[in-house]
Parts: C-alpha cells; structure tokens; sequence
C-alpha cells in the first residue's frame, strides 16, 4: 500500500516565516501598569513566624560563644607555677 502524499522530512528550520515579526512595533508598546488594580480589595500581609525554639538555641549558642571568648580572654593563675628545684 502506497502512501498518498509525500512522506519527505524536509528540513525547514532555516527557511523564513512569513508570519513572524508582521507586527512587531505593537507587540513592544506596554500597557501602563495601575497602581492597584482592585479597588478597594487589599491583602493583610502576615508576620513572619518567629520560633521560640530557634530563638533559644540562638540565644544558647551566642551565650556559649561569649562564655568561650571570655574564658580565652581571662587569665586563670590559681594554679602555682611549676618551678623544678635547683
């Protein structure tokens, strides 16, 4: 059996399109955009949520890291030197 048309792939891809670009001056132009286009129909925006577990484990880590700058910083002398006698 015997196809009635042409069943070629002809590669087209670099043929012009007749249709492409007719109207490209008005497919740039840009409708001004309004400010609030409902009027009279505002969103309540919400807080952001705030987790009092990641607060303290933030607060726990920052105490932390001042209790180690502090303890780098001091100078802990209620040992007596190690003095070998002569």
């Amino acid at each position: 059996m015997d196809c009635p048309f042409d069943l070629g792939f002809d590669d087209q891809m670099d043929a012009e399109d007749p249709h492409v670009d007719v109207d490209e001056k008005h497919m740039h132009r840009m409708k001004p955009a309004e400010e609030n286009p409902f009027h009279g129909f505002s969103v309540d925006t919400k807080q952001p949520h705030k987790s009092n577990f990641e607060n303290e484990q933030r607060d726990k880590k920052l105490n932390a890291e001042k209790e180690a700058h502090r303890k780098a910083m001091t100078i802990d002398d209620d040992e007596p030197d190690f003095e070998p006698e002569d």
